[in-house]
């Protein structure tokens, strides 16, 4: 047994598949995640905040969240 994040876990479960490992359907917790940076750089805070921004309008979160979380092919390029 084993706690991890919720990500580890499903990886672990993907990559050892005859190791009789499974993970359970629902996350023990929500820990949303964020970006630290210098506060003295208000430039890079606007830069960063209008790049998330740029990423959802256009679609390319939703990318990002297939290729890294929906498709899990690339899972198979790990070592």
């Amino acid at each position: 047994a084993m706690i991890a994040d919720y990500p580890i876990c499903l990886v672990s479960v993907y990559r050892y598949p005859n190791e009789g490992l499974l993970s359970v359907i629902t996350p023990l917790t929500y820990e949303p995640l964020g970006i630290a940076v210098p506060s003295y750089d208000p430039h890079l805070v606007n830069w960063i905040e209008n790049f998330l921004a740029s990423l959802e309008e256009t679609g390319g979160m939703d990318e990002l969240k297939e290729r890294w979380f929906q498709d899990v092919s690339w899972l198979n390029q790990l070592p």
